[in-house]
């Protein structure tokens, strides 16, 4: 029962915080550690750390524009232009799927990333400021946040371990 409520904890951590949705989707998508946490720069970069009208009203964590070629699961409507998800989780999983439909795999170089990203035809500043920007929001990135999302469920493995050693002896 202990194990059950700290998925639905973590599940609803996913579903509303960009952070552990970024690294939780990301990994299991097979990226690395060092690439989700450059991925969670450029939707920093993207919505000012998460403060633009874009983030607030439409929760989309990355800047994404209205898809016309492929399906945007959780998608509600438009903002701007811009598309509107019902959580930020789905904004999460849109670039993730994007990533993947354009050949984009584990780039922990965030002037890799934001080169590769001009390239596929993302976004259409200057590549120079695309990368600035999304290298000094990795270079401020901490993994600290992180330990809350493996606290719980190291608990959660030890309490089964206490328990199962606890019904053997009697």
């Amino acid at each position: 029962m202990i194990i059950l409520g700290i998925i639905i904890f973590m599940m609803g951590l996913t579903l509303i915080n960009p952070f552990y949705a970024t690294f939780i989707i990301g990994m299991l998508n097979g990226y690395s550690m060092k690439s989700c946490a450059v991925v969670y720069a450029q939707q920093q970069f993207e919505t000012s750390d998460f403060s633009s009208n874009v983030y607030r009203k439409a929760r989309n964590t990355c800047g994404m524009r209205v898809a016309t070629k492929r399906k945007q699961m959780g998608r509600i409507g438009e903002y701007n232009g811009y598309a509107k998800f019902i959580l930020p989780f789905f904004s999460t999983l849109d670039l993730f799927r994007w990533l993947s439909i354009n050949g984009i795999t584990n780039c922990d170089n965030p002037l890799v990333y934001a080169a590769i990203l001009k390239q596929r035809g993302y976004y259409e500043a200057k590549l120079e400021t695309y990368a600035t920007g999304v290298t000094a929001w990795a270079d401020r990135f901490n993994f600290r946040p992180l330990i809350w999302l493996l606290l719980p469920l190291s608990a959660a493995i030890m309490y089964k371990i206490y328990r199962r050693k606890r019904g053997r002896r009697r």
